[in-house]
């Protein structure tokens, strides 16, 4: 399928459908949970809310720090993952969740030294009044796919995402803006309704003489949030992933059996 609007979305969801149980898997096992347990952990016992500046202070900071480096880990493997599944289920590929995992934990440094790469590409670009940032952007929107589905090295990853991007850039750069609109959009719609209560709780907690660093929000509107942000992360790595594979077939009229052999 060619890299078009209606290809990439019809894509996401049918990979969604095919893939749903090793997604819902890997976001409880690497995403969802780990930042629920320690929400809760700090919640219940130090008494602070992660993110806060309570949790920044005294007892609670060493937690803080381990629980985070932990979380980050997670995170990076979580995205190879959910790339990984994106890419193989919408070339009509089986997944493999065992071996799906493995990968995750071998990508998850490669993949934060990635991610350093293009903030600081994106930094020395918004230097010069964005632009350059959103073209760096827009040719290197796919290392991260790049990577996971063809295992070939950092940089090689890079340049393999502008040989993809290329002639089609302008797609591409109106297409993710068209995403951060959508997205944007459903996070306001979805957020705003428990984050105005939470808003306005702290203001009153600051009324009567509270810190808004002892400010607990209840209980169900953190977990709300947290769920909100994994479905979220969940649906921007598998439309990114969606991409790489039309873009990839537009380019290679590459099969599932050329998936298959990366896969190997």
């Amino acid at each position: 399928m060619p890299f078009t609007i209606a290809n990439v979305f019809g894509g996401t969801f049918s990979s969604i459908r095919k893939g749903f149980i090793p997604l819902l898997i890997v976001t409880l096992l690497l995403y969802l949970g780990p930042n629920l347990l320690v929400t809760l952990g700090l919640r219940f016992g130090m008494g602070v809310n992660l993110g806060t500046l309570a949790a920044f202070q005294g007892k609670a900071l060493a937690v803080t720090i381990a629980a985070s480096l932990v979380m980050y880990f997670l995170v990076f493997v979580h995205i190879s993952t959910v790339t990984e599944i994106t890419v193989l289920t919408g070339t009509d590929q089986p997944v493999n969740l065992g071996a799906v995992l493995k990968n995750g934990v071998v990508n998850a440094i490669p993949i934060f030294v990635i991610y350093l790469l293009c903030a600081l590409g994106w930094m020395i670009g918004s230097v010069f009044l964005l632009i350059p940032g959103f073209i760096f952007g827009t040719i290197f929107s796919l290392v991260i796919p790049v990577y996971v589905a063809e295992r070939s090295g950092i940089f090689k990853a890079f340049g393999r995402s502008r040989t993809l991007t290329k002639g089609r850039r302008w797609g591409v750069f109106g297409f993710w803006c068209l995403i951060v609109v959508i997205f944007y959009i459903l996070m306001l719609a979805v957020e705003m309704p428990i984050i105005m209560p939470m808003l306005r709780q702290a203001m009153q907690a600051q009324t009567t003489g509270q810190s808004p660093a002892d400010f607990m929000p209840p209980l169900p509107m953190l977990v709300l949030l947290t769920i909100v942000s994994s479905l979220a992360s969940v649906i921007f790595l598998m439309i990114n992933g969606t991409v790489y594979n039309c873009l990839r077939f537009e380019k290679e009229r590459y099969t599932g059996l050329n998936v298959e052999k990366v896969f190997e």
